[in-house]
């Protein structure tokens, strides 16, 4: 009996600890550590390019408003692309398929990237991964020893740095990361790359405030997908022009894909989930395509039209002229509560948060 006793109460000991540590380890996946801005993340704010309307002091969030009303409620909007422009090249373009192996080629950032889409990820296994780049160890080091995190004693351990700032902030981290050397590497221009990190901060800034008005899309995903969301134009960009073309059809007359469809391809290398890659495939979709031609999940679907939406509004508050706003089609619509966008767009923190928005200072 006494044994009996005995193995009952190991049996029930060796119950509570697996709860425990599970619960650990679900609570840090699911992290409620501060989630940074993509701003906090890097130096001061780059300099403008152009004058938007919050620069001029003018009312901004009544013409926001105006311009979201027009991508929602304007009837206009009809499918004008066929569906064949987002599909993916059986056979790549050489040029691309180089340009896409050369942003790839950061190994260790796109490896640590895809652990982290994979459940038994643990801190440790990503400082495995991660100390095989100085620069990445150095730069999650600074991260997690920052004011921000406010940690009583300074950290040396990359597992310790990594349980201090969180999966979520190392995925933003690692984004910003491949985005920047990918630039670099393909030689782009101070003034281009920092137009470029504007917009994708800016669109990284207002997809995560207006994901709760869509069903099943999480901020911090929404966050993440904008910031990789242009991935693709560090593809197509050519050195010997320093610009990025203006349409989708522009991008495929002269390279053969769009920035979207080359983007989802070098992002499906990163081993990120079918809905991610979908979601940066299809982000003009919903302005150009109905949504029963999109091969996509409504997942995917959801946060491809928070791209959207996102990238149209971040274009808007960049332009220096009057930028008119193409409508997301109809058949999209009731993916998203238009109450709660309004809501969104009502705050008076907004203003404050987009004008804080960009990834990077000077580069």
């Amino acid at each position: 009996m006494i044994f009996v006793g005995v193995v009952l109460l190991v049996i029930a000991v060796a119950v509570v600890l697996m709860i425990y540590f599970k619960k650990e380890k679900s609570s840090f996946r699911h992290e409620k550590l501060p989630y940074l801005e993509v701003s906090c993340l890097t130096s001061p704010k780059v300099e403008k390019h152009g004058k938007s309307s919050i620069e001029y002091g003018q009312d901004e969030t009544d013409k926001i408003k105006s311009f979201v009303q027009q991508m929602l409620f304007d009837s206009s909007g009809n499918s004008s692309f066929s569906k064949d422009v987002f599909k993916i090249p059986s056979v790549l373009p050489q040029r691309i398929a180089r340009s896409m192996n050369q942003v790839a080629a950061g190994a260790t950032n796109s490896t640590v990237l895809g652990r982290l889409e994979n459940p038994n990820t643990t801190p440790k296994i990503l400082a495995g991964l991660a100390s095989s780049d100085p620069v990445l160890t150095a730069n999650i080091l600074k991260l997690a020893n920052s004011s921000f995190f406010g940690i009583k004693s300074k950290v040396s351990s990359l597992e310790s740095a990594i349980n201090v700032i969180g999966f979520g902030n190392l995925k933003t981290l690692l984004c910003i990361e491949i985005l920047e050397s990918s630039a670099k590497s393909a030689g782009m221009s101070k003034a281009l790359m920092n137009k470029l990190w504007s917009h994708v901060g800016m669109t990284a800034y207002i997809a995560k405030k207006i994901s709760p008005a869509f069903h099943h899309v999480e901020s911090s995903v929404a966050s993440t997908l904008g910031i990789l969301h242009d991935i693709g134009k560090l593809i197509l960009y050519d050195s010997k022009s320093d610009c990025f073309l203006n349409s989708i059809q522009d991008e495929i007359n002269e390279y053969g894909i769009s920035h979207s469809t080359s983007g989802c391809v070098v992002c499906r290398s990163f081993n990120l989930p079918d809905y991610s890659v979908d979601a940066i495939r299809f982000h003009h979709a919903p302005q150009f395509i109905d949504i029963e031609d999109v091969d996509a999940d409504f997942t995917a679907i959801s946060y491809a039209v928070v791209l959207c939406m996102a990238n149209e509004l971040a274009h808007f508050l960049e332009s220096s002229f009057v930028y008119t706003p193409r409508p997301i089609l109809e058949s999209y619509h009731f993916l998203l509560s238009k109450s709660q966008i309004f809501s969104v767009l009502n705050d008076p923190g907004l203003k404050n948060g987009i004008c804080h928005s960009s990834l990077f200072g000077d580069v």
